[in-house]
């Protein structure tokens, strides 16, 4: 499932902006960054401790990554006009 999102998110980041090149670029950037940040958690992993502690530690980092999800939100507040 989250191979086949990739599109429908591609085209969400490029529905609008003149630089969808450079946004796209960027967007693949930090893809190959977390996969090779992933491939060196997990080698780490590996030579430290067993293939048993390499999913408690991908469960940490879905978690991890899950928790920008559930921060509350600052939402810009609405400024009220003065009365005329």
């Amino acid at each position: 499932m989250a191979w086949a999102s990739i599109s429908a998110f591609c085209t969400r980041l490029i529905t609008g902006p003149q630089h969808a090149p450079i946004i796209l670029s960027v967007n693949a950037s930090f893809h190959y960054s977390g996969f090779s940040l992933g491939v060196a958690l997990g080698w780490l992993v590996l030579s430290v401790g067993s293939v048993r502690e390499l999913g408690w530690v991908g469960a940490f980092c879905v978690v991890l990554a899950c928790l920008p999800e559930f921060a509350p939100a600052k939402a810009p507040r609405m400024v009220e006009a003065p009365a005329e």
